[in-house]
């Protein structure tokens, strides 16, 4: 539905109301009601696998099909239809329909396994040290023999509810070395946490600034287990809508942070956690040995994002410490600068 959004209200990207023949369209992008097909087939107690594999053979496919035997179908041979998913995995999530738009464009948000090898963002380009106990090595990619992500797809950000503050994402003010906060829900969080977790959850900003003073070390990384702040759920009004005072205290913390940790958790890598670091400002260091970002062939990643392998987790001190304020600020420049093209609500997304 945020694709539909947007068209709507972007109608300049929608071909004449009069326009007949399919011949003159650039792209035709196949509506579709995927997600709430298998949303319902879950209601009957399917698994999540079987409710994908059913919506897939009973719904995605024929409705493929349909259009590949239409007249741009049959014009294009299908290069330029587009189709959008919401699942984790991509074109794997109906494997049988992908077959069928081997030569669509499908964005989602899964990409090319081989992106961050083949675009050389790593801090450290080859690894110095051995595998660690979270490494992620795409396996589960095998089965599908590359029918997950074809060369002319585009990887999409994951819609976030909060937007560039032209003040406070903006600032170099930034007290805090890194931080994450989140569900210990997967094997590089919980590595995270065994390395730099804080047992102690913080109930303001200043308590943190207090007991970073008393650290010799300086400005200290911050990992926790969960929500930060106390557990009352008071709310308060702000920016139109209303926050909770915990929700408040993590926006504090991310406009505080350097830079912020984007790891894989429930879902992918690519997950809500990478827009809402830059929507505040926070460079994010992308730790990871899978992941294909948003669009990529638009955005220089490689000012962006410090990307690391899992691997190397317990080099994160040294790894932040050695980029330099200049390089901090620059990147920060050039989040301001990408943040409405990861906007679903902005024109330039």
């Amino acid at each position: 539905w945020n694709l539909k959004q947007f068209l709507e209200q972007n109608p300049w990207l929608l071909a004449p109301s009069a326009a007949q023949d399919e011949g003159d369209f650039r792209m035709v992008v196949m509506e579709h009601c995927f997600s709430s097909v298998y949303f319902g087939l879950r209601e009957q107690d399917l698994s999540h696998r079987d409710a994908l594999a059913e919506a897939d053979q009973a719904y995605m496919a024929p409705l493929a099909r349909a259009h590949m035997v239409s007249a741009s179908g049959q014009l294009f041979n299908g290069r330029n239809f587009v189709v959008a998913s919401s699942f984790d995995l991509g074109r794997v999530d109906f494997i049988e329909a992908s077959h069928i738009m081997s030569n669509w464009t499908v964005m989602s948000l899964n990409g090319d396994v081989d992106w961050l090898h083949s675009s050389g963002v790593f801090a450290i380009r080859e690894p110095i040290n051995e595998p660690g106990p979270c490494e992620e090595a795409g396996e589960w990619r095998f089965p599908f023999g590359g029918m997950e992500w074809q060369p002319q797809d585009v990887v999409l950000p994951v819609p976030c509810r909060h937007v560039w503050d032209p003040v406070r994402s903006a600032s170099d003010e930034r007290p805090l070395l890194a931080s994450f906060a989140g569900s210990l829900n997967s094997c590089s969080r919980r590595e995270l946490f065994r390395l730099f977790g804080v047992s102690v959850k913080p109930t303001s900003l200043a308590e943190m600034m207090l007991a970073q003073e008393e650290m010799a070390s300086g400005p200290a990384i911050w990992v926790f287990n969960g929500s930060v702040g106390e557990e009352d759920s008071s709310r308060h009004w702000r920016h139109g809508g209303f926050d909770d005072s915990r929700d408040l205290l993590y926006r504090e913390i991310l406009w505080a942070s350097e830079f912020c940790f984007v790891l894989n958790g429930s879902s992918s890598v690519n997950n809500v956690r990478l827009v809402e670091t830059i929507m505040h400002g926070c460079i994010p260091v992308v730790v990871t040995d899978d992941f294909h970002p948003p669009f990529d062939r638009e955005l220089s990643w490689l000012d962006i994002a410090v990307f690391i392998r899992t691997r190397e987790m317990p080099l994160l001190p040294e790894i932040l410490a050695s980029i330099d304020p200049g390089t901090r600020q620059g990147k920060r420049r050039v989040l301001g600068q990408v943040a409405p093209h990861l906007d679903v609500r902005e024109e330039h997304f």
